[in-house]
């Protein structure tokens, strides 16, 4: 019984930075789900598929700028995912800060006029207390 072909993936990546797109499709298989799992658990579920999609897109995008040496093709890949997760909270945190002005304060507690009319009853409330 012989043993099931390890994959090699830096043969794999010298493959499709020439342009396999059969080779990629080998890294794809070997890599999508450890980065889906990745990118599921640091967003919303209805945002990783979308995520994954985008980071190999990215990978077969810039295929030729990755060269060996300090860090592994996978990290590369892992890499790339961390950017978009990390981009993802970026547009999102702008998108929350361009904000209407006259949208109501979700915590309305740091509202000075809400802080005021909280001072003033709580004077009645003690003024209240005293006549008792």
């Amino acid at each position: 019984m012989s043993e099931p072909k390890k994959l090699n993936i830096d043969e794999l990546v010298t493959k499709a930075q020439k342009g396999d797109g059969h080779a990629f499709g080998q890294i794809y298989d070997e890599l999508v789900k450890p980065i889906y799992r990745y990118i599921y658990y640091r967003v919303e579920p209805a945002i990783a598929e979308d995520l994954t999609e985008e980071t190999f897109l990215k990978v077969w995008e810039n295929m030729r700028q990755y060269k060996k040496g300090k860090f592994s093709f996978s990290a590369w890949v892992f890499r790339i995912a961390h950017n978009l997760v990390c981009d993802y909270y970026r547009k999102r945190q702008s998108v929350t800060a361009e904000m209407d002005e006259n949208t109501a304060d979700p915590m309305p507690h740091n509202n000075p006029a809400f802080q005021v009319n909280v001072k003033f009853n709580e004077i009645r409330l003690r003024n209240a207390v005293r006549k008792l």
